[in-house]
């Protein structure tokens, strides 16, 4: 260094020197600022803890009516009902509407997506059920059971899924953190000591509901997922032998593994369902599995099957229903004998609605007197190849789609020769709802029709519908050219 450039660092310009002395300061005067800001931002928390009471007090939202509290809660419980419970720890006015309100305690869900272990998940259910048993006012009860989440150990007994899984992770980092490898998981999930009081399947629901088994009684509809471990399934049927006689709505799914495990000896189930009017079933060769069902006066059923090419499953049984709804799947099972599998007599059917490419519904006989409205929702195909067969039926009004399977929304793959399809076989309706997507789709097919002839049967318009079922626009065929 330069003995010039080291008397100019030792002794700064006097104009260097003032900016330099005033720089120095400033940047004391921030520290000091910032320090404040630092207790000044504590003291803020500490009187706003302080003030949360009175804020809460004067909150608008206690000037709100119980009656409105009521209505935004069951919005936001319709989907999470378990979530009531803490709704009322939220301030006494809370509790009170909570508590206030029955309608807020009738829908139970019990599931086991859960990490929590079987024994957690028992006693919180309890108490759920129990709550609500205690301030639903014997109003009807809608039940969920979803025991899909479910694994069945010989030696374990009944557990969660997902807590084997947060067993299993936890003893994973406790390795990775000890450098040692160790099988915990394995351990307390195999050794029935490493865990008090396994679960059995038998036991399974007279746990889950305690000394609340009564509220089955008072249930207006059961949703019920069966696990995917056959014995397990059959296990839980048999246990839930309980009376309901103000069951109208029964939702079951899952039930086709065990079904084929075990065919007719897979049997119990709900008693006493003369009250019974809705049915929603998935998977399954018949309806036998369900006692009494026979002799239930069903309104409205629904069901997974191949219609025609799976059988019939003896559905003509059900005299008095109103509503049939089958959607296509084809899961195989042996047909029994004796069941009739070409034949569907319903004289009280008003709507028939199908969904999915079913492969052999022309061979049945249908019989449906009073039928007024067919949906058809097809599934979008590639080709020719793709077209599916379409049923032996007379109705009014048609109500047709064509859907991408994978994210249900309207697909024009194979629109055209399905539309086609609907046109030129139901020769005696009249009226035809479909997309308004499909627009220029049915434009081009009516006059390709016209093109070869003319557009047959009986029809005379088309109601174009969004994807919210609102009338967008309506075309009268004779006025397509």
């Amino acid at each position: 260094m330069t003995p010039e450039r080291l008397a100019r660092m030792q002794n700064p310009p006097p104009d260097v020197q003032e900016r330099l002395r005033s720089l120095k300061k400033h940047k004391e005067t921030q520290d000091e600022l910032a320090m404040r800001v630092v207790e000044e931002t504590k003291e803020i928390c500490r009187l706003e803890k302080e003030l949360a009471p009175y804020y809460s007090s004067i909150a608008p939202v206690h000037d709100c009516p119980a009656e409105i509290l009521s209505a935004i809660f069951r919005f936001c419980l319709e989907e999470t009902p378990r979530l009531t419970r803490h709704l009322m720890l939220v301030c006494k006015q809370w509790y009170h509407v909570v508590v206030g309100d029955a309608t807020l305690w009738t829908k139970i869900s019990v599931s086991f997506d859960t990490p929590s272990s079987m024994q957690e998940v028992i006693r919180s259910t309890n108490l759920y059920i129990e709550a609500c048993n205690r301030y639903s006012c014997n109003l009807p009860i809608d039940l969920e059971l979803n025991f899909g989440g479910l694994v069945l150990s010989p030696r374990r007994g009944v557990y969660p899924l997902k807590w084997r899984e947060a067993t299993e992770l936890k003893s994973s980092a406790s390795s990775d953190a000890s450098g040692e490898e160790t099988d915990a998981a394995e351990n307390a999930i195999a050794d029935p000591t490493a865990a008090p009081d396994p679960i059995q399947a038998t036991k399974l629901v007279p746990a889950l509901l305690g000394h609340n088994s009564s509220v089955l009684g008072r249930c207006g509809a059961i949703y019920l997922v069966f696990p995917h471990n056959a014995s397990l399934a059959q296990a839980i049927w048999l246990s839930l032998s309980f009376d309901t006689p103000e069951l109208n709505r029964l939702s079951i799914y899952d039930a086709g593994l065990a079904y084929q495990t075990y065919g007719r000896t897979f049997s119990g189930g709900f008693k006493h369902l003369s009250a019974l009017k809705h049915l929603e079933i998935d998977e399954v060769p018949n309806l036998d599995f369900i006692d009494q069902i026979g002799d239930v006066p069903l309104e409205s059923l629904s069901l997974y099957t191949d219609l025609g090419a799976s059988g019939a499953l003896g559905l003509d049984r059900y005299t008095g229903l109103i509503v049939l709804t089958i959607s296509c799947t084809y899961a195989s099972f042996e047909l029994e004998e004796g069941i009739p599998s070409n034949r569907l007599s319903l004289p009280l059917l008003r709507e028939l609605i199908l969904i999915g490419n079913f492969t052999a519904i022309n061979e049945v006989q249908f019989d449906l007197p009073q039928l007024q409205y067919l949906y058809i929702q097809h599934e979008a195909s590639e080709s020719a190849e793709g077209f599916v067969s379409l049923p032996s039926v007379s109705a009014p009004t048609v109500d047709w789609t064509n859907r991408d399977p994978y994210h249900d929304l309207w697909s024009r793959r194979g629109a055209r020769i399905h539309l086609t399809g609907v046109l030129t076989n139901f020769l005696n309706s009249e009226f035809l709802i479909m997309p308004v997507r499909g627009k220029k789709i049915l434009l081009s097919v009516i006059q390709d029709l016209r093109a070869a002839g003319s557009v047959p049967g009986k029809w005379r318009e088309v109601s174009l519908e969004n994807d919210e079922n609102e009338v967008m626009e309506t075309v009268t065929i004779s006025a397509i050219v």
